[in-house]
């Protein structure tokens, strides 16, 4: 059985999921795959929901809890789970999913027979309605930001089909333990935003796949940690780790390039909200600038790290990128919705 079906390790993150983990765990043990283990790291919970988890699934053996004392973020949570996990593949999971009952035997299946496919992304459609995509990707455009692909569009088949995709979205995403021993663990200094199109930039650099597994269907309730951010937080985060993941991933040309224009964004924002009188979006602006500041040391080191283990070019890589900024696409997007 261990030969037909590889151990699969199923890694949860909870920072207070007490309305949501249940149905997700529910829906995982249902699973059709017959080797699998779940591990459930806590980022120190305050309303009862290990208490919920311990008192409903106690009979199971699959769960395993990992707790801790405080909320580490989504990187470091995954790291904790990753090195506990006894499984071949690591499927990182949010709180606030359902999945098909088939979504690991699929998924395992495109990874045991192509050994150049490091990563692999699940379909997600919306749990609200279930006939509405989720994700099928994310890609970034050349300044860092993040464009999720086939959001909100009706499921009628169109990305039905094994194919490559720039990053794969870190709420259900799988990866050959193999093969992050060797691209490296989740970035912790992203701590939230953007550590998946990091470790997943870091994939393609060292010669492995990121590809959509459509058969394999997880189910996404959507707005559940991320929406207790606050719109600082949100902005803070999304800023410094652009900045960080252009850093880290591209070569000097183009880091050159395309961080000179990023960090001239962020004057001009700078600017704005000082005119506009938001002093706490300045404020913000300025945070990313002292936090990169403060830790370029590290950040560098990381770089040199990074760079030292390339396998593959950024002009085959920028093919999987948006030719163009997000905000072209997505306000093509929006001006096609109100013409319907």
């Amino acid at each position: 059985m261990c030969e037909s079906y590889p151990l699969v390790s199923v890694i949860i993150r909870n920072y207070n999921g007490k309305e949501i983990i249940e149905n997700c765990l529910e829906s995982i043990l249902n699973t059709n795959y017959p080797n699998y283990e779940i591990i459930i790291v806590d980022n120190g919970s305050t309303d009862n929901s290990l208490d919920l988890v311990i008192r409903r699934f106690c009979s199971s053996n699959r769960i395993r809890i990992v707790r801790n004392e405080r909320n580490v973020g989504i990187a470091m949570a995954n790291n904790i789970g990753a090195k506990v996990a006894k499984g071949d593949y690591l499927v990182f999971l949010d709180n606030d999913m359902e999945v098909d009952p088939e979504w690991l035997k699929e998924i395992v299946k495109v990874l045991k027979v192509d050994q150049t496919i490091g990563v692999a992304q699940s379909k997600l459609r919306s749990l609200r309605n279930r006939n509405i995509i989720d994700c099928v990707g994310v890609s970034i455009d050349s300044y860092g930001m993040p464009y999720i692909i086939g959001h909100d569009e009706e499921d009628k088949g169109q990305y039905d089909y094994i194919h490559e995709i720039f990053c794969a979205a870190g709420n259900a995403i799988t990866i050959k333990k193999g093969v992050l021993a060797k691209v490296g663990f989740f970035d912790p200094d992203f701590f939230i935003h953007l550590e998946d199109d990091d470790l997943c930039w870091r994939a393609w650099l060292n010669g492995y796949r990121v590809v959509l597994v459509p058969k394999s269907i997880v189910f996404h309730l959507g707005s559940g940690t991320l929406s207790k951010q606050s719109q600082e937080m949100k902005t803070f985060q999304l800023w410094k780790n652009r900045i960080l993941l252009l850093i880290k991933n591209y070569n000097t040309y183009n880091l050159l390039r395309y961080l000179s224009i990023s960090l001239l964004l962020i004057l001009i924002a700078s600017v704005l909200n000082t005119l506009r009188g938001n002093f706490n979006g300045v404020r913000c602006y300025l945070n990313v600038i002292k936090w990169t500041i403060s830790n370029f040391k590290r950040i560098w080191l990381k770089r040199v790290k990074v760079q030292s283990n390339r396998k593959v070019t950024d002009d085959n890589i920028k093919k999987l990128m948006l030719r163009k900024p997000v905000f072209v696409y997505t306000s093509q997007i929006s001006k096609l919705k109100r013409s319907h």
